[in-house]
């Protein structure tokens, strides 16, 4: 695939090469076929990915399906340049830039969507707020660089503690965080606010 990302062009690669491939689709591919890949490539001339087409060496593909692949090629070339740009988009209004938490506007729209949850089919949830004491002495002493690292290891620490892709860690404001827990009471949520504070002390004495 080296090859096609530095040449930007296309290239047929004999059955060993496409056995090899990371696709499910080829792992019984045998090494009577060839492999041809054609790159992706997006209006700036950047490779975004790779079409693979496995065919019996030998017999190469017939006019018609050339043509149809020449006029099929930009079009799916344009159609994931979108997506990723899409991708980018939702990224940079979900995620805070310093800290790759989730930002304030995506936690109000995630906790009006547990509010819904909770009322249609009943349980509990909670929520969990974290502030960094004496951050503006840090900022003031140390510097901002210096802040915006303790910013960064106490997200780590937020982000290590919780249940991935269930709960809900945020930036709420500059020195604010707030952790959105899904079917978690009063009990859940005090154990995992007194294990973060108690890490944060030993690891980065942030916390009282």
């Amino acid at each position: 695939m080296e090859q096609i990302i530095s040449t930007k062009q296309a290239h047929t690669y004999p059955g060993t090469v496409v056995e090899s491939l990371p696709f499910p689709a080829y792992k019984e591919t045998k090494s009577g076929f060839s492999c041809l890949c054609l790159p992706l490539l997006s209006g700036n001339s950047q490779v975004k990915g790779v079409v693979v087409i496995a065919q019996k060496r030998g017999s190469p593909l017939p006019a018609d399906r050339l043509q149809t692949l020449k006029t099929l090629i930009p079009l799916i070339a344009a159609v994931v340049e979108a997506s990723l740009e899409n991708e980018r988009l939702i990224q940079l209004a979900t995620r805070d830039d310093l800290t790759d938490l989730y930002t304030r506007r995506y936690f109000e729209t995630r906790l009006q969507e547990e509010f819904t949850r909770v009322r249609r089919h009943g349980g509990v949830f909670s929520l969990l707020m974290v502030d960094i004491d004496h951050f503006k002495q840090i900022n003031d002493t140390c510097g901002y660089k210096e802040g915006n690292r303790v910013l960064q290891e106490v997200s780590k620490l937020l982000s290590s503690s919780i249940r991935k892709e269930i709960d809900i860690p945020c930036r709420y404001n500059g020195k604010q965080f707030i952790l959105l827990l899904p079917n978690t009471n009063v009990d859940g949520a005090s154990i995992l606010a007194e294990r973060i504070r108690i890490t944060g002390l030993r690891r980065y004495k942030a916390f009282r």
